[in-house]
């Protein structure tokens, strides 16, 4: 039993690091470090209580369980690495309206306890300091044209993140609708504005109606993949969220 805890033990680390799935430091690893440490743990615990194994053989599981405990302080003390999925990312992927004519409608759900303003917020897949912009449309309704983080409410005029863009818009206007039909179109076309991807629709609250394209009026669900160029199951990264006021 001993060894076969060990085994699995290094094989979380191995996995999961010397694979580069994720960075040390990061909330993923350390969840993993955590079930790990209490798999040997509890190898310890039960092969001392019921006698398993020799003496020395548990005195070893027992310095190997202590050892296992030294990567969860290191992994815990550490701020996340922050990082943003590459071409080569098995999650992430990235689109750029490449005329007006192009557009993408999804349909998301209130934020909690809606307030009477709120915000469209996309996150890019770099930072943008472009002319162009994307235009959004709730509910049929144009709100304005998106811009970095900051720019609008907390510190006017100095933008917070390049790398996220937001308009904001009152429910009052645009009306309260489960969901919400939000719609992103971009009038001067710019490759280098380029939204960020989940490679799949799975997660969120609509599923494969969460997420449509169009080429002038042709609505065809799901989003066209930036590997393939086919119409794919990606969801853009787009959410509402409440203005505090």
């Amino acid at each position: 039993m001993f060894i076969i805890s060990i085994l699995l033990y290094l094989l979380f680390i191995c996995i999961w690091v010397l694979s580069g799935q994720v960075e040390w430091g990061a909330p993923r690893l350390a969840m993993n470090l955590v079930a790990g440490t209490t798999q040997v743990t509890l190898a310890y615990l039960i092969s001392a209580s019921l006698g398993l194994g020799t003496r020395i053989q548990i005195r070893v599981l027992f310095f190997f369980c202590m050892f296992s405990f030294l990567p969860l302080f290191l992994v815990f003390n550490e701020q996340p690495n922050i990082t943003r999925g590459s071409l080569s990312s098995s999650m992430l992927q990235s689109i750029a309206l490449q005329s007006p004519d192009q557009a993408i409608r999804l349909l998301l759900p209130l934020p909690r306890d809606p307030a009477e303003e709120m915000m469209v917020r996309t996150s890019l897949d770099r930072p943008y300091r472009g002319n162009s912009r994307l235009n959004v449309s709730v509910n049929g309704i144009f709100v304005g044209e998106m811009l970095p983080v900051g720019t609008v409410h907390r510190k006017p005029g100095v933008a917070i993140s390049l790398e996220e863009i937001e308009v904001p818009f009152q429910t009052k206007i645009v009306g309260i609708s489960k969901p919400m039909d939000i719609v992103l179109r971009q009038s001067i076309p710019d490759p280098a504005l380029r939204i960020t991807l989940w490679s799949s629709h799975l997660g969120s609250t609509y599923g494969s109606e969460a997420a449509w394209f169009a080429n002038g009026t042709n609505w065809v669900r799901g989003i066209p993949s930036s590997r393939t160029g086919e119409t794919s199951n990606g969801m853009p990264i787009v959410w509402l969220v409440n203005i505090d006021p």
